[in-house]
């Protein structure tokens, strides 16, 4: 298949991030068969790319034998240009062993969301966090084997990604004295990963200069709980010299305390809570470093931080075994 007509550009939008979600205009695409949503999220990732047949096959059909996963692959392109439609199908080019969704016309989130990820801008910022529906391709599991761990890299990848964001978002309403901007931003971010400790700190320090001393506290007593349960360490002394600063100020009736984002004074951001309180001594403990890219390619260093989140997510499923929030 070729483009027949160089001169138009269909619109085709493909959001990936949550739940797989395909529209030309504001109609929807129905898709109904996981393999061909699939094939259509992994060449929409890689959109204006050629990607070899033979990727495609061992991406989605690699447990069959080779004439039949050239077969399905045939048979999933040819329900997505049926999917797709006439003028849409257009987007999708054949180029001997390659295929290659055409880049131009085709909208999609995660590119939206990549393109303005390190941006400092506030309008960008808050437009990529509405963005972010979900994790990426949310609900579509089981599909193959070597999807899924691409999938789950991709994920990793984006949701670290997503929690920079959040967290530059915080530091500018910050800025701004947005104080409830401030904590439903650190909220948001707890919810995609609740282990952040420094991320509890600063919004146990927000609610104090709301002056909502209760709230606060409840969320250093949620913060002990998920510490013990999760990784069985008590909170940081950090942590534990800004709650004794917090119930001071309380029973002073002074509100006023640190600037969003900066450690108490005199403790180190670092700081444990007692010298060897950490770790139980039949428990061994590990740090799992974020993995440098030698390039500045960004899908180079987007797979970096997934792979030391897939390291993590790995590492915490032994019971014997603490890992430490990084």
């Amino acid at each position: 298949t070729s483009r027949s007509n160089k001169d138009f550009t269909p619109s085709l939008c493909v959001d990936l991030l949550g739940p797989i979600r395909v529209r030309s205009g504001q109609e929807p695409v129905t898709i109904s068969a996981r393999k061909v949503k699939g094939l259509l999220a992994y060449l929409a990732r890689r959109s204006g790319e050629t990607v070899p047949r033979d990727t495609l096959r061992g991406l989605l059909w690699a447990e069959s034998g080779e004439d039949q996963a050239r077969a399905s692959l045939r048979q999933a392109l040819s329900a997505l240009r049926k999917a797709l439609g006439e003028a849409r199908a257009s987007l999708l080019v054949s180029e001997g062993e390659n295929i290659r969704l055409d880049a131009e016309g085709l909208e999609s989130d995660v590119r939206t969301f990549q393109k303005h990820a390190k941006s400092s801008d506030l309008g960008n910022l808050e437009r990529i966090v509405q963005l972010y529906r979900g994790d990426f391709l949310e609900g579509l599991e089981n599909v193959a084997p070597e999807f899924d761990r691409w999938v789950e890299t991709e994920r990793g990848a984006l949701r670290s990604s997503f929690s920079s964001v959040l967290l530059r978002l915080a530091d500018v309403y910050g800025e701004e004295n947005r104080l409830e901007d401030t904590v439903a931003t650190l909220r948001r971010l707890l919810q995609t990963d609740p282990l952040q400790e420094h991320v509890h700190r600063r919004l146990i320090n927000t609610l104090c200069l709301q002056t909502r001393y209760d709230a606060a506290l409840r969320q250093f007593d949620a913060l002990k709980q998920v510490l013990s349960d999760d990784l069985g360490v008590p909170p940081e002394r950090a942590t534990v010299d800004l709650v004794r600063e917090i119930r001071a100020k309380r029973s002073q009736g002074k509100p006023d305390l640190q600037t969003p984002g900066k450690e108490p004074s005199g403790a180190a951001p670092e700081e444990s809570a007692a010298p060897g309180s950490l770790v139980p001594p039949t428990k061994p403990s590990v740090a799992v470093m974020p993995f440098r890219s030698l390039s500045n390619d960004d899908d180079t260093i987007f797979f970096g931080e997934g792979v030391a989140e897939d390291v993590i997510m790995m590492l915490s499923r032994e019971p014997g075994l603490m890992v430490v929030s990084r």
